[in-house]
């Protein structure tokens, strides 16, 4: 499958953890015959929370729409993803960041 970038949404300071997390979450959708969609990268970072990940291109956001059990898709891409990151659902978008532990 393919992984689409909704028009506007910047990669700009993308960073090597944000790329494996879409990798692997690419991968999951792509084995239930979905394409995925990038909704967030570091776009939009100067209305985000100072906490916010994105701005240092360290999280993402993916469309959930064409997915029929978005739960279940979190549960196997942050499984996939190990404890280094946090995959949350929100109520259109799973939100995925890089936030090791150490």
């Amino acid at each position: 499958m393919a992984i689409k970038i909704k028009a506007g949404v910047s990669l700009l300071g993308l960073q090597p953890q944000t790329l494996l997390g879409i990798s692997i979450a690419e991968a999951c959708y792509a084995e239930k015959g979905k394409s995925m969609t990038l909704t967030s990268v570091t776009d939009h970072a100067v209305s985000r929370s100072p906490s916010s990940r994105h701005k240092s291109g360290l999280a993402f956001d993916i469309r959930i729409l064409n997915i029929t059990d978005p739960g279940s898709m979190r549960k196997e891409i942050a499984e996939r993803l190990g404890e280094e990151f946090d995959c949350v659902l929100e109520s259109d978008h799973i939100h995925i960041e890089w936030d090791p532990k150490k």
